[in-house]
């Protein structure tokens, strides 16, 4: 009887202990001195964002939120591919990431992210195309802000997805009672259905972090008819298995030559 008391106390330890401090292990942000930025780079709309002009004529805005680690000055990798198609990149910085102070939350994320969004649309020309990107924890942050638009992105674009936060810890701590610990849930496939806009998934096949099962489940809940799945690719190392091509099929947009 001891015994069982004893392991039913500590059961109920670690749920208290994964419960209040759950952000500390679902968020790791990375801070970032913006004070001396690369060239071409500059922080915009409110402080919420860096943005990059492409060279020549802007042809489209696209609005980029980022994965969990670090911060949105480490994605400046997808510079190149916006650029060369005169697509104006937006990288947008999370509160508490980077150089923004604030508390992380599913909330938190979403709103400021709508904010940007606004601030961003406003600011356009009309009939300049906007973009919405979101690449893994960042896919549940854009799928939110799309689906609250009257006016909806022209893209939506989903990097390494997932259906719900909820249901990848779910499988990862099967011991936990997840579905009544979890505070931020980012149940996508809730939200995508409502999305009017163009959307592609690009899946991950070798994603060894989400698993590539919960981005075609997402496809599947929102009948999404552009599924792009990279066999060999990585949760993080998809970028690399990437061509000109890609670039062209998921932005819509040919590179100059």
């Amino acid at each position: 009887m001891r015994i069982a008391i004893g392991l039913l106390v500590g059961y109920a330890l670690l749920c208290a202990l994964v419960y209040w401090g759950q952000r500390s292990l679902m968020y790791f942000p990375g801070r970032a001195d913006v004070t001396r930025l690369p060239s071409g780079v500059s922080q915009g709309y409110s402080g919420r964002a860096l943005v990059i002009e492409p060279p020549g004529p802007v042809r489209a805005t696209a609005i980029l939120f980022h994965g969990n680690a670090g911060s949105a000055l480490d994605r400046l990798f997808y510079v190149e591919a916006f650029a060369r198609r005169g697509i104006r990149l937006i990288l947008a910085e999370y509160p508490g990431y980077g150089w923004r102070d604030g508390a992380i939350s599913e909330q938190a994320l979403v709103d400021d992210g709508a904010a940007l969004y606004s601030e961003v649309r406003a600011a356009l020309p009309a009939g300049q195309p906007i973009f919405l990107i979101g690449e893994s924890l960042g896919t549940g942050v854009a799928v939110q802000i799309a689906a609250r638009q009257t006016h909806a992105p022209a893209k939506l674009i989903l990097i390494t997805p997932y259906a719900s936060i909820r249901e990848v810890a779910r499988g990862k701590f099967p011991f936990l009672p997840v579905r009544w610990l979890i505070k931020d849930s980012f149940v996508s496939r809730d939200f995508l259905p409502k999305v009017r806009s163009e959307i592609t998934l690009v899946i991950a096949g070798a994603d060894e972090v989400l698993g590539p099962q919960t981005g075609r489940d997402l496809a599947e809940a929102a009948q999404v008819p552009m599924i792009i799945e990279i066999p060999t690719a990585g949760h993080n190392d998809w970028i690399f298995h990437v061509s000109e091509p890609f670039w062209d099929g998921i932005l819509g947009v040919s590179a100059a030559r």
